[in-house]
């Protein structure tokens, strides 16, 4: 069974103290037994990945025993077998032919040794002497006889495939490594990248202050009820936020017979492959095939896309969430994690970069700008003036449909496709779907898709992380019961089932049930309770945090567009 990558091993780890090379000495081997395990694994992960298609990790050993390590299993698209790399960093113990021979017999016992096409022992140690020869050569013969490769990569290997990946060789050693290894033609490629001692300060500080810049936009749930001395303690974004539906719409002939899957096909092209004449049913036409997937899975298939949404949808939480998690230290968004983990990922507030454009400042120069007034300090400023150059920049845009002046937004637009198309970076951006149909869309090989509603056991699950988090005083049997009270009193009012589907008005619910450890029993009077809430307590909390953020007052249109659906719904 697959085992994803733990995302650990995704995101940029706290950096190694690694001795510099020898001034004059050439030809010298990267110190691997500077690596921490961690560190060691993740360099693994990363060169491997940047050769084959990595489908599955499974770790071994323990942390500081001196053999732990990672196998990976991965494969070429040409090749339906795999290749499994097992990796070790050996400290304390030596690396013996024992162990060689104990790792061909564990692989050649386990369950994959059947689908295998080459087998490789990845280690920091050196693999040159006589009697590591002998038993290569033995481990060799005996994979061949069931078909299999063998390949040992001791420390002197690893440096040898690591210089043609100096990236790798910057990310993990002194920028003097690369020098080193690769020559010193190789650096001026380097000298817009962080390095990870940088990157190091950059997810910290990042980290930290979106941290608290998120809470301020999102924490408007009233705690206090006739129960509570005083308030309780609303949850943060990763405690209470739910994994969202995405669909996304893929123009393309499809026969009218074919359901289309809910999956991401492998590759998109299929679905512009007509069936053959014979098979061809009589009814055929043009038509849109709608792709449902989770959020996660949309956001790991892709480097540029828009996510679209109603107001209340949580496209912007959704956008906040993956700034929090790539910072991280374990992401919980694994395929998000694997596509954008080792990026550099700002977020941005689109009204803020519209004001700075209109004064003719370009995208770096707004960055810049707004971290300045919001850091406090000198130094994240200048970081992420040079992540803006570095080619693993991760651009979160938040609200391209903000915008008071349908030119001045059109003029920013077109500066971030001219930013981009400059630059190797990755972006994300959300929008309110009309607000976004009234510019220019963004082309190229951007893809775009719908934020859904909440399903009936995503808001049960939304309401169990907030209910239980709001309580995390209380005992969990308490906790429970009060969940399952909040659930029955959705599900006996079909109006508020109706309602829940939005999460803006979720939160509005339970703000409501904190309050009185009830709903109305009306729809008017539900209607009447939660514009209350939405607009003394939603719209406070917007205001200023966008105050904070954008330096202008939130427009009242995302208010108005959630007043009036709700209303809509409740007629």
């Amino acid at each position: 069974m697959k085992s994803p990558i733990p995302t650990w091993l995704l995101v940029p780890g706290p950096p190694d103290t690694v001795k510099k090379p020898p001034s004059k000495a050439k030809g010298q081997l990267l110190p691997f037994e500077d690596l921490s395990f961690e560190n060691f694994q993740r360099l693994s992960v990363r060169l491997l990945k940047s050769l084959k298609v990595v489908s599955h990790c499974q770790e071994f050993g323990i942390p500081g025993q001196g053999q732990d390590g990672i196998d990976l299993y991965a494969r070429t698209p040409d090749d339906d077998k795999l290749e499994v790399w097992q990796c070790k960093r050996y400290i304390k113990t030596k690396f013996q032919p024992s162990h060689i021979e104990d790792a061909v017999k564990l692989f050649m016992d386990g369950k994959f040794a059947a689908g295998t096409r080459k087998f490789v022992i990845v280690t920091s140690a050196p693999t040159e002497n006589s009697s590591l020869a002998k038993a290569e050569i033995e481990a060799a013969k005996t994979l061949k006889g069931v078909g299999i490769e063998f390949e040992l990569i001791g420390c002197s290997g690893l440096t040898v495939l690591l210089k043609d990946h100096p990236k790798i060789i910057d990310d993990f050693f002194q920028r003097e490594w690369v020098k080193e290894c690769c020559g010193e033609h190789v650096l001026k490629d380097l000298e817009e990248r962080l390095t990870w001692e940088e990157i190091n300060s950059f997810r910290t500080e990042l980290r930290k202050l979106y941290g608290g810049i998120f809470e301020q936009t999102d924490s408007f749930i009233s705690c206090t009820d006739r129960f509570s001395e005083g308030s309780c303690r609303a949850p943060i974004l990763a405690e209470r936020w739910v994994m969202p539906t995405i669909l996304e719409k893929w123009g393309s002939k499809v026969a009218r017979q074919v359901v289309p899957r809910l999956d991401m096909p492998d590759s998109p092209q299929s679905l512009d492959q007509e069936p053959p004449e014979s098979s061809r049913p009589s009814a055929y036409q043009l038509t849109e095939s709608d792709l449902e997937m989770s959020a996660d899975a949309f956001l790991g298939e892709i480097t540029r896309g828009v996510i679209l949404g109603e107001p209340g949808h949580g496209k912007s939480t959704l956008l906040r969430m993956v700034a929090l998690d790539l910072l991280s230290e374990e992401p919980v968004l694994q395929n998000t994690a694997e596509n954008f983990g080792n990026r550099l990922p700002i977020w941005l507030p689109f009204p803020f970069l519209s004001s700075m454009f209109s004064q003719g400042k370009s995208l770096e120069e707004a960055a810049v700008q707004w971290l300045h007034v919001k850091a406090g300090s000198d130094n994240l400023p200048k970081l992420v003036r040079k992540a803006m150059r570095d080619d693993r920049l991760l651009l979160l845009i938040d609200g391209l449909d903000e915008w008071s002046r349908q030119e001045i937004a059109q003029q920013a637009l077109t500066a971030i496709q001219g930013f981009l198309s400059n630059h190797e970076a990755a972006c994300l951006a959300t929008a309110r779907p009309l607000g976004y149909q009234r510019l220019d869309p963004l082309s190229g090989n951007w893809r775009h898709a719908s934020i859904k509603e909440l399903s009936a056991s995503q808001q049960d699950a939304m309401a169990g992380k907030i209910i239980s988090g709001v309580r995390a005083d209380s005992p969990r049997g308490l906790q429970d019961l009060e969940i399952e009270r909040f659930i029955r009193t959705l599900q006996g009012e079909g109006a508020l089932r109706q309602i829940a589907a939005n999460p803006l008005l979720l939160i509005g619910l339970l703000s409501l049930w904190f309050q009185k450890q009830s709903l109305p029993q009306s729809r008017l009077d539900v209607c009447g309770e939660l514009v209350r809430v939405l607009l003394n307590q939603h719209r406070m909390t917007r205001a200023a945090a966008s105050e904070s953020m954008i330096g202008e007052r939130i427009k009242d249109d995302l208010l108005r567009d959630a007043i009036a659906r709700l209303a809509f719904r409740i007629h």
